[in-house]
């Protein structure tokens, strides 16, 4: 299997990072990037991930933001018993 081959199998189904890539076959990450772009699949996958990383993004800040109202809650509840 030829360098190339392992890139595009890496990426698109394996769904690894260029910097992933690039460790483990020891390639440079420009030439990984080149290789990659220059596939059909690529603007799908590039989509693909973007909405991806949004959504975890998004769920992220709303567990942020729940943990943060529970720990709010907490304290005001030992403050309660504290007074």
């Amino acid at each position: 299997m030829s360098n190339k081959e392992k890139i595009i199998k890496l990426y698109y189904d394996e769904h690894l990072q260029v910097k992933d890539i690039s460790n483990s076959l020891n390639i440079s990450s420009p030439y990984i990037t080149k290789i990659i772009k220059q596939d059909s699949k690529y603007m799908e996958e590039k989509t693909t991930r973007k909405n991806k990383s949004a959504v975890n993004r998004r769920n992220a800040k709303n567990k942020f933001m729940k943990d943060k109202r529970d720990m709010k809650q907490k304290l005001c509840h030992l403050a309660e018993l504290l007074f």
